[in-house]
């Protein structure tokens, strides 16, 4: 249980960046390459997708249930 809660939790800042990136660039609901370089997002923005995906690593520091 501890995983799934640490998981979803930890998944949602992705999932509200994704949302809130299709809502301000709706070019992004059809797949273009060229459209997706010039994307000027925030810097918390990246920074939130980044934690998202870090999780998602095995390493210390952002994976909890790692062996200390």
């Amino acid at each position: 249980m501890y995983l799934i809660m640490y998981t979803v939790i930890a998944s949602l800042p992705l999932l509200i960046m994704v949302m809130l990136m299709i809502n301000l660039y709706p070019i992004l609901t059809s797949f273009n390459p060229y459209f997706m370089i010039n994307l000027n997002l925030p810097m918390i923005m990246w920074f939130m997708i980044l934690m998202a995906f870090l999780v998602k690593i095995p390493m210390y520091m952002f994976h909890l249930w790692l062996p200390k």
